[in-house]
């Protein structure tokens, strides 16, 4: 009997070891990128001290209420409650959309500077595996830090007055944006320019800061517990659902601008991406059509429609049809498609603001809805038409593109507030509308028929510019390709029937 039971724990022993050897590592199941980026981010000291001060602040908060609550009357408590809360998501709302986006800012770069991202290629990991893998560790991180935050909600849920419902949603929304703005960053650091990616890591942290005033109740605007959650569970759902596609849309859209730039050449990854940035164009708008949050579809349309262009006016020009071939295939990739892709977003987005427009209630809600679509279209267009311009000095489309952006957004910001705090003209300032497109937002609601005209007629000139640079482009090309091709199909080889004859043998892989 004891020899029975000695030779069961031995043989259970083993097992149990196995078991907690392997909860002590991750699955096999799980991409080695992810495995690779989560070893490493959990145990460098920047996310350790994050974690750590991020706890000790909270902890600190938390304590000091609760022992300021416990002779303070019913609605004093509420009060209490409602300002922890506000600390939370706003300490929440610093770490997922700013402090984890500027970790992931050099994702890529890093790899490129170490030249290692040649051995992760050679590993049988595509452009796509890569950035998905870097993207979803600093979102595991953010996650992680989130659920720790529910000690502390269900601390303040013995304060009273606490509304479960919107202060769970306001923390998922928080934690599903800082997922885009992670994936915006992990898009971006494919930029080499250390420069350029500061500089839209500070752009993006004053827009940020200037949203968060709406959202924050000290500086005077609202917070999640004045969510308005009247309206029927049908429009919810439609609200919540369409939002949830704009997020994955987005997200998506920005991984794909960074895994198009490290993939091989050979490797089509434009026909996919844009299909589906042309389908949540056409949807996604459709479904905030069907809720009482219209208003976000146009949030919605400017958002998709500006990455789609960014991502196609910055593409390699490595693509090149036969010349004579049909230049309609918007799918291919290559700047020159790109092109007329761009085109066809900016058709669409504009004719869902039209249709947007007849849902308004008055005639000037309803064409300032169009105008203001043109003037953010026209500052996407306009670095797409520089890009285009110098595209043969320009050694990094996408480093280009966005400081191009970034200054001449700043010089039409400065310009706006020139305009603000003067006495310049309304026909003057319109006169240059086309140059700095800022202006508008500031015309757009008391000359919202001028603006709409003139973002129409600006955005048809640039795209006219955009498309003839690219086919011009695009000939050229053909030119040289078909040139190369025929200096290296034909080729003496002498036959035995028929000695001294001239064969022509096919292009090899080599010479395409």
């Amino acid at each position: 009997m004891n020899r029975s039971a000695s030779a069961t724990t031995a043989a259970t022993v083993p097992t149990v070891d196995a078991a907690i050897d392997s909860l002590r590592d991750f699955p096999d199941r799980l991409s080695p990128i992810v495995v690779k980026e989560l070893r490493q981010g959990l145990r460098q000291p920047a996310f350790v001290f994050l974690f750590i001060l991020f706890h000790c602040i909270l902890a600190f908060i938390v304590a000091v209420a609760m022992l300021g609550s416990s002779t303070a009357t019913f609605s004093a408590r509420a009060d209490i409650g409602e300002t922890i809360s506000t600390m939370i998501l706003g300490a929440f709302l610093i770490v997922a959309l700013l402090l984890q986006p500027l970790r992931g800012l050099n994702a890529i770069a890093s790899e490129t500077r170490a030249h290692t991202i040649d051995l992760l290629f050679l590993s049988r990991l595509d452009a796509w595996q890569i950035v998905y893998g870097k993207w979803l560790s600093l979102v595991t991180q953010s996650a992680l830090l989130m659920v720790t935050l529910f000690p502390y909600l269900i601390m303040r849920y013995f304060l009273g007055g606490m509304s479960l419902f919107a202060e769970t949603s306001g923390l998922l929304s928080l934690f599903l944006i800082g997922a885009v703005f992670c994936a915006g960053a992990v898009g971006v650091s494919v930029v080499p320019s250390v420069a350029t990616r500061g500089a839209v890591a500070v752009v993006t942290a004053a827009v940020l800061i200037f949203v968060t005033r709406e959202f924050t109740p000290f500086l005077g605007g609202w917070g999640w517990e004045d969510l308005d959650l009247s309206g029927s569970a049908w429009d919810l759902a439609t609200a919540a659902l369409s939002g949830l596609l704009c997020l994955a849309c987005l997200t998506y859209a920005l991984l794909e601008f960074g895994a198009t730039r490290i993939a091989p050449i050979a490797e089509n990854r434009s026909t996919r991406k844009r299909l589906i940035s042309l389908a949540a164009l056409l949807l996604i708008p459709l479904f905030f059509l069907q809720s009482s949050m219209e208003a976000l579809g146009l949030v919605a349309i400017i958002l998709i429609a500006w990455v789609a262009i960014a991502d196609a006016s910055c593409e390699s020009p490595h693509f090149v049809g036969a010349r004579g071939r049909r230049r309609t295939r918007f799918l291919h990739p290559g700047w020159p498609s790109g092109s007329l892709f761009s085109g066809l977003v900016v058709a669409i987005a504009i004719a869902w603001s039209v249709v947007y427009s007849i849902r308004f209630s008055t005639p000037s809600n309803s064409t300032a809805s169009i105008g203001a679509i043109g003037v953010f279209l026209l500052v996407v267009l306009q670095p797409a038409l520089a890009v285009a311009v110098f595209r043969p000095h320009a050694h990094q489309p996408a480093g280009f593109y966005l400081a191009t952006l970034i200054v001449w957004s700043l010089l039409g910001g400065l310009v706006l507030f020139m305009f603000a705090d003067s006495h310049m003209s309304d026909d003057f300032a319109l006169s240059i509308f086309p140059m700095y497109p800022l202006i508008g937002l500031d015309s757009v609601d008391y000359r919202p028929d001028l603006i709409a005209g003139y973002a129409t007629a600006a955005l048809i000139g640039y795209l006219i510019a955009i498309a003839v640079i690219g086919q011009v482009a695009q000939d050229q090309q053909a030119a040289a390709g078909e040139s190369r091709n025929l200096s290296g199909t034909t080729a003496t080889t002498p036959t035995a029937s028929q000695p001294g004859t001239t064969a022509t043998s096919p292009p090899s892989n080599h010479d395409t």
